[in-house]
């Protein structure tokens, strides 16, 4: 039996997998187009969440801060993935 051999890159520390390398290509597939869809989907989200404060709970205010701060950074995040 024949075992594939699992086979990585490693650039300046980052561990480059096939899996890891088929998942930033896929992100870059058609000009960046799941890219800007999970950047438009979290846009969404904070969008809905912004709209709809005045149903919280003054309890649940601060933890709603920094959910919308972590979701801007992840959309930003996902910004710098896009292929030049």
């Amino acid at each position: 039996m024949c075992e594939k051999m699992k086979t990585h890159i490693e650039v300046e520390g980052v561990i480059l997998t096939p899996e890891v390398i088929a998942r930033l290509k896929s992100f870059q597939d058609n000009n960046n187009d799941t890219i800007q869809s999970i950047r438009e989907t979290i846009a969404d989200a904070v969008c809905f969440i912004g709209q709809n404060l005045d149903t919280v709970h003054s309890d649940d205010f601060t933890k709603i801060q920094y959910l919308i701060t972590d979701l801007s950074f992840i959309r930003n995040y996902f910004d710098e993935l896009r292929k030049p």
